[in-house]
């Protein structure tokens, strides 16, 4: 690699030096090492040494007629010393099978002398020609034979998925063995390589990412999971295999053919590999079987689609998820998107599915909803409920639930998760932007409400809860706002029962003339103490909480 090795000659120097024409590929071997270059990286010449009597000798093939000149050279001894860069190897090969341009890289590469079992090979690439599939080989020294990593394909080539720029290859014992002894051979059809380099594991779940337009209908296009992928590679049977996409909105049905190892089977043991969404999915999740997950990983699958459009393929839920309500997503998304929910318009209500996700379910898990509040709006609500758009889940009782801040968090009950793994659940709201709905982690121990509300200085934000969040509050019970102040000259709460005006017994003696509790400079907190009237009133109406300066982050009770 003229552009990463260094020579060092010992005693008298005689480099010698070889000018090639501008034809295709040039190459030249030594007992130790081996070297690869096409007139795309603009090299014409190559100087080098001779270690002891070896003989040393370049090859230079011409694509004309494929003939090939060897000439012998010689010089004195010398030593090859270090690269000068991390990289394994730099280049510009573009390869079809058609023609004669290959990487191969012989055993004794200094780079490769420390490779071991788990390491990970990146190789920087791109598609030549739109329309044809790129595809790779990744050969031992006889061109037939794939290294172990990759063998698992069975047509000694993989499949460099659509707008794909990387492709990883995690070596086992045995192809590290080989290729410091042996070195490897690199081809490819419709593919350009640029690089490769050993790089750190990945913590990506995602098996493709695309856009993959299937809204005409015609399925006439499929994308590929590659059984060499490495996070297929790291499947495991219970493991989900999660579908993201976008509905047309031109047809009333959306489609997903999943095709497991072949264009027959589908998964989980189903003959009939089509998987329906119902209006407003946006993702569909299949628990995987020991026999998905060997078939994965031996043959890959094939995925096409009816009036939709495939944007991503996870492992598991895609990562992330919302803050607030009752804390951060755990990843399982059940909707995303950015749907305004008007005021409780048609237009605007979210149905889910039953959902692969939704049997590890079970009574205490928290709905998280992330939305947007209309800034219009001097209220904002949201109706989560049963597919009957009547029964709130959560076991509320009001026909609606108050909400600010960017999200709100849901305790279900135990027939609410009855009912959701059966028919699924349903939202409509005033005044919010739906954005995500996931599900969430439950609020810490003694904590009736958890988020993020920052209440500004406008007194337009609020947090407003029902008489079911203070279930368990009792006279006597404390009751802590908790909080952080922001860079105003003053920060202050406005605590009220439902009503917006009359406030509660425990608070007569904090509050000042305009029915606000003043806070002091660096305050985190405020706690009152409950009578019998306050957690009547409490549990009967609930509360509503407004504030200057600050941002409220929970209210927790003892």
């Amino acid at each position: 690699m003229k552009k990463s090795i260094l020579f060092s000659v010992l005693g008298a120097v005689a480099i010698a030096s070889v000018a090639f024409a501008a034809d295709n590929y040039f190459y030249y071997s030594r007992n130790d090492f081996n070297y690869n270059s096409y007139n795309d990286n603009k090299v014409t010449s190559i100087d080098f040494a001779k270690n002891g009597e070896e003989n040393l000798s370049v090859q230079y093939v011409r694509n004309a007629d494929g003939t090939t000149d060897t000439i012998p050279m010689s010089a004195t001894d010398a030593v090859i010393v270090a690269q000068n860069d991390s990289d394994l190897w730099q280049g510009n090969v573009a390869c079809t099978w058609s023609n004669n341009h290959f990487i191969k890289i012989g055993g004794g590469e200094p780079a490769f002398a420390n490779l071991k079992s788990g390491d990970i090979i990146e190789f920087a690439v791109s598609a030549t020609e739109s329309g044809t599939t790129p595809q790779m080989q990744f050969l031992k020294a006889d061109w037939t034979t794939p290294l172990e990593c990759v063998a698992g394909s069975g047509n000694n080539y993989v499949d460099l998925p659509s707008g794909q720029t990387t492709y990883d290859i995690k070596l086992t014992a045995a192809d590290a063995a080989y290729i410091i002894a042996n070195g490897f051979n690199i081809k490819g059809n419709n593919v350009t390589f640029t690089s490769m380099k050993i790089v750190a594991p990945s913590t990506s779940n995602v098996i493709w990412q695309g856009s993959e337009d299937w809204t005409s209908g015609s399925m006439d296009t499929w994308i590929t999971i590659d059984p060499n992928n490495l996070v297929v590679q790291s499947l495991e049977a219970g493991d989900e295999l999660v579908f993201y996409f976008t509905e047309s909105q031109a047809t009333t049905y959306w489609q997903i053919f999943a095709y497991l190892g072949g264009w027959s089977a589908g998964f989980n043991g189903e003959t009939n590999p089509q998987l329906d969404m119902k209006s407003g999915q946006t993702s569909y999740a299949i628990t995987l079987t020991s026999a998905d997950v060997n078939t994965l990983k031996t043959k890959g699958a094939y995925i096409k689609g009816k009036y939709l459009t495939l944007t991503k393929i996870t492992k598991g839920a895609d990562t992330g998820g919302g803050t607030g309500g009752g804390g951060s997503s755990t990843g399982d998304v059940y909707w995303e998107g950015s749907l305004d929910m008007g005021e409780w318009a048609e237009t605007g209500l979210i149905k889910i599915a039953p959902d692969a996700k939704f049997s590890s379910l079970k009574a205490g898990d928290v709905i998280e909803f992330d939305f947007t509040c209309d800034a219009t709006k001097t209220y904002w609500q949201i109706k989560p409920t049963y597919m009957d758009w009547m029964t709130l889940l959560g076991g509320k009782t009001a026909s609606q639930i108050d909400v600010s801040g960017t999200s709100y968090s849901l305790t279900l009950t135990a027939a609410d998760v009855t009912e959701i793994q059966k028919n699924g659940f349903a939202v409509k709201g005033y005044g919010v932007t739906m954005t995500k709905i996931c599900k969430g982690i439950a609020m810490a121990a003694g904590n009736i409400w958890e988020g993020a509300t920052d209440f500004g200085t406008d007194w337009s934000k609020y947090v407003k809860l029902d008489g079911d969040a203070f279930a368990n509050v009792a006279e006597g019970t404390v009751l802590t706002f908790n909080f952080a102040e922001g860079t105003t000259d003053y920060w202050q709460i406005k605590w009220t029962k439902a009503d917006w005006s009359s406030i509660f017994d425990c608070e007569k003696t904090l509050v000042n003339t305009y029915n606000c509790i003043d806070m002091t400079s660096g305050q985190t907190s405020q706690s009152v103490t409950l009578t019998a009237a306050d957690a009547t009133a409490l549990k009967a109406s609930g509360c509503a909480i407004k504030g200057y300066g600050l941002t409220l982050k929970s209210i927790s009770y003892k």
